[in-house]
């Protein structure tokens, strides 16, 4: 889920700037007892080493209380349904935090738009500014921020851009970061409106082909390969199948955990082994055994075969569906 790694990319972008936004939001959420399950769900979706450092601040008492709540009844399939709702206001509240001490935080008129850009916009940004302003912009910026606009480039011209502005940095002036602002605050928040709203090609052809069979999609990307800039941007727009396998374990269980085993089955039915076995090894061991024994009954039975891919072909359209749909709501 693009969420959860624009979240990663905060978290570490902050961390980079001493900052324990992160943590104190935490322990800002713990204290609004409504929140306690924001705070257990968020951190169900990190890693270990990224939950020990959101919980640094946090008291025994909390941490007890999150015990207790961990404890409850149905809590983890409640955490599920809150994980997307936790994942997006927990990078609503720390997003501001990595321009606290920058120009743009502390001068822009309105700085929330800036905030809230994902990574990508922000690259978008550094890109699309006046050259003479560049320079000025990444200097506002922190170095893992430039670092991870760098590599999210799709071309050599564009890293050439970034690296030119970053070899000027050190002749930035006032004057540069007066006339850099007066843009933003004129430009900024329209040109990111602009990235959204904006009729796209991709976009138009991911409606398209999210909704064809698995074969006339890989036609389509096949008769695309020509365009390599649209086929980076379609990825934004499509999303295959396979592309589940490279969702976290967590992600993936609870994709499959209300899905019954045949079903399963005929998801993977039709797929590469790389991502058969990704979804497997998701699984709790019987749901995985049961779903297995699915998989042998229905590649024994060939005279179903075109049956088993058409049924495959529509479950698949599910998850993929819902994955396009997650990726629209980050």
């Amino acid at each position: 889920m693009p969420i959860l790694s624009e979240c990663h990319t905060k978290i570490a972008v902050l961390h980079s700037l001493r900052s324990n936004a992160p943590t104190q939001v935490l322990v800002e959420w713990m204290e609004a007892r409504a929140r306690r399950e924001l705070v257990l769900t968020l951190l169900l979706c990190f890693e270990n080493d990224i939950v020990q450092s959101l919980i640094a601040d946090l008291t025994v008492t909390h941490l007890k209380q999150l015990t207790a709540l961990s404890l409850k009844s149905n809590m983890l399939a409640r955490a599920r349904g809150l994980r997307k709702r936790a994942l997006h206001l927990f990078y609503r509240d720390i997003a501001a935090a990595e321009f606290a001490r920058s120009p743009l935080g502390l001068r822009l008129q309105d700085p929330s738009w800036l905030a809230e850009l994902s990574g990508e916009q922000m690259l978008r940004l550094m890109l699309n500014v006046p050259a003479e302003l560049r320079a000025a912009l990444l200097s506002c910026f922190s170095p893992l921020r430039v670092s991870k606009a760098m590599l999210l480039c799709t071309s050599d011209p564009e890293k050439h851009k970034l690296m030119t502005a970053l070899q000027a940095i050190n002749l930035v002036s006032e004057d540069d970061l007066d006339s850099l602002l007066q843009f933003l605050d004129h430009k900024g928040k329209k040109f990111a409106t602009q990235r959204l709203d904006e009729p796209s090609t991709a976009r138009y052809l991911g409606a398209v082909i999210n909704n064809l069979s698995q074969d006339d999609s890989q036609q389509m990307l096949a008769a695309l390969q020509d365009k390599p800039q649209l086929l980076h941007e379609l990825r934004h727009h499509f999303l295959p199948f396979e592309s589940i396998a490279s969702l976290e374990t967590q992600e993936l269980a609870a994709i499959f955990a209300e899905r019954r085993e045949r079903d399963i089955a005929y998801m993977l039915f039709n797929t590469d082994t790389l991502t058969r076995n990704t979804v497997l090894n998701a699984l709790p061991e019987v749901t995985r055994l049961g779903v297995q024994d699915e998989l042998r009954q229905l590649e024994a039975d060939h005279h179903q075969r075109r049956v088993n891919l058409h049924r495959s072909a529509h479950l698949q359209l599910e998850v993929r569906n819902y994955l396009r749909n997650s990726a629209r709501q980050t």
